[in-house]
């Protein structure tokens, strides 16, 4: 990311901000600090951040989400990135779209998902349900956002999504050819794979043999010993993984840990490891 054109490339400085705006100033403790679990303290940091540095002076109401500014702003500027390298045709004004989808599917996942965590949040949550809950979650909310995309193509340039580390992780695997159980309510899977179906390869091969049409007897063929294959139990899987996420010990963030169950051979659990690694990256990124 250009740090020119990031402003805040370093921490915000909460004594300076206080300074400068005494509606803050009435929310910061004698520490320096900022009490990030008091929603109005958390209010206070978003509307005085845009006034200071942005001229914006708005009202939030109290039962809904209160974006964090400089993570939005990394947002806009990595829009910003994305189209100065992908194209020089675009005028000083284009249409796009950015998101955080709601992540849950349903009420009760949401009070499992928060009854889950090890520790309280760092910073307090007002989110309504409109906003967090969905039917099918975020990967069905921005599976929607790609088809409509298709449509709204002529007025709308760009869109782009934030994604969870758990949804990344789970979608991700649910795309490979492997026995996996996932338990949302304590964001935790387990699974097994015959072979390595995760590298460039093998994901390639997959795609292939999707596309191809076949006659509806060879057709009935393969998936009749498709399924003899998935219920030979029997076969020694050569890969056995369990994959946890949980808020991390720091501040903010969480922790991801991929136990190796079952199998003999390291370089496949290491070469499964670094694939889902790039995966979370990718989310963490976005």
């Amino acid at each position: 990311m250009n740090s020119v054109r990031n402003i805040y490339k370093d921490d915000v400085d909460f004594s300076a901000l206080a300074l400068q705006d005494p509606e803050f100033n009435k929310h910061l403790k004698f520490n320096g600090q900022l009490d990030f679990s008091n929603p109005e303290a958390v209010q206070q940091l978003t509307k005085s951040l845009l006034k200071r540095d942005f001229g914006l002076q708005i009202e939030l109401p109290d039962d809904r989400l209160c974006p964090p500014v400089p993570n939005r702003y990394y947002y806009i500027l990595w829009v910003q990135e994305l189209l100065d390298s992908t194209s020089e045709n675009y005028t000083d004004q284009i249409s796009f779209t950015i998101c955080n989808p709601p992540f849950y599917a349903s009420n009760d996942e949401l009070l499992a998902s928060a009854k889950a965590k090890s520790r309280p949040p760092h910073s307090s949550c007002t989110g309504a349900d409109v906003e967090m809950v969905t039917p099918g979650g975020e990967v069905s909310f921005v599976s929607r956002m790609i088809e409509e995309s298709c449509t709204l193509k002529e007025r709308v340039q760009c869109n782009v999504s934030l994604d969870s580390i758990v949804s990344r992780i789970n979608t991700t695997i649910q795309d490979l050819d492997i026995r996996w159980q996932y338990r949302p309510s304590i964001s935790t899977g387990i699974g097994f794979a015959k072979e390595n179906v995760w590298s460039r390869s093998a994901r390639r091969n997959k795609q292939k043999r999707d596309s191809v049409i076949l006659p509806a007897a060879e057709k009935a063929e393969n998936d009749a010993m498709q399924e003899d294959s998935d219920e030979d139990e029997d076969e020694e899987p050569a890969l056995g993984f369990k994959v946890q996420v949980r808020q991390a010990k720091v501040e903010s963030g969480v922790e991801v840990t991929i136990r190796w169950l079952q199998g003999t051979q390291s370089v496949l659990f290491e070469s499964f490891c670094g694939m889902l690694k790039r995966q979370i990256s990718l989310a963490a990124d976005g």
